[in-house]
């Protein structure tokens, strides 16, 4: 193949993350005629495998397309092919084991649940603050998959305990992270970041103790991407307006965005400051 149509073939797969986004999106709805398919963020995509919402991360498939210049529609197929194999195919049970929480904006669970609408499944949800909210979730392989109501009826448990029994899975690993970072910290803003679950450290208000005890108990903490946490003490009015202002510049960037919102810890929980 000359380098002319390899040229023609890369032109027609978009770069822009919004643009790909969109793009892989229609090729799951013209190949997989029947399974719902939704765009929830950039470069983020929800299946509906009957029981359970699936999401997709497409950074890596984007990434190979600005790496490769001879990168071929081809690709997307192939990665949309395998990946309807996989749904439709029996996959690995949600577990006890395998619940996690994840740190949504409420927006999100309005989605959600028109998603299900129709369905007499309901998110697996709790309160938290401002516009957050906490999600279930289970961890598997190769998708964080957002669980309802029917996965609860098959573990046999309430929404309540699900939730309690993901952050038991979560906890020993965050009080490692937030023990790392209270050791690593700097007076000013910091950044816990690198992982799908940063944002879910918000549901444990409790295990930021220590770092609040270190920042003389006046913490400010954002969420503003799914895989980033902002954090910085808050000695001064001009810290809280730059804090607000990295909050919103990562918030602007992100590729799986979460909430401009900032919060301040209390023993109580957080407080919304703005």
């Amino acid at each position: 193949m000359t380098w002319d149509h390899w040229a023609a073939w890369a032109d027609s797969v978009p770069r822009d993350p919004d643009a790909f986004t969109a793009y892989v999106a229609n090729r799951f709805r013209k190949l997989a005629a029947g399974l719902p398919v939704k765009i929830t963020g950039t470069l983020s995509l929800e299946v509906d495998a009957a029981d359970n919402l699936r999401t997709l991360y497409l950074d890596s498939l984007l990434s190979n397309y600005q790496r490769r210049p001879d990168a071929s529609p081809e690709l997307v197929d192939d990665y949309v092919a395998k990946t309807v194999g996989m749904v439709r195919s029996s996959d690995p049970p949600v577990t006890r084991g395998s619940l996690r929480v994840v740190v949504r904006p409420k927006a999100y669970m309005v989605e959600l649940r028109e998603t299900l609408e129709g369905s007499s499944a309901v998110p697996v949800t709790a309160s938290l603050a401002g516009d957050l909210i906490v999600m279930g979730a289970s961890d598997l392989p190769t998708v964080i998959r957002m669980i309802d109501s029917r996965t609860l009826t098959r573990l046999q448990l309430s929404n309540d305990e699900a939730i309690a029994r993901a952050k038991d899975n979560m906890r020993t690993d965050f009080k490692a992270t937030l023990r790392m970072a209270s050791r690593e910290s700097r007076p000013g803003i910091n950044m816990i970041s690198g992982g799908p679950y940063e944002s879910s450290l918000l549901a444990f208000p409790e295990l930021w103790a220590g770092l609040a005890k270190k920042a003389g108990g006046n913490l400010l903490v954002a969420a503003p991407a799914a895989d980033v946490v902002l954090f910085s003490d808050a000695d001064s009015a001009d810290a809280v307006v730059g804090f607000s202002h990295v909050t919103q510049a990562t918030l602007i960037e992100a590729e799986r965005p979460v909430s401009g919102t900032i919060f301040r810890w209390s023993a109580e929980g957080w407080i919304v400051l703005h």
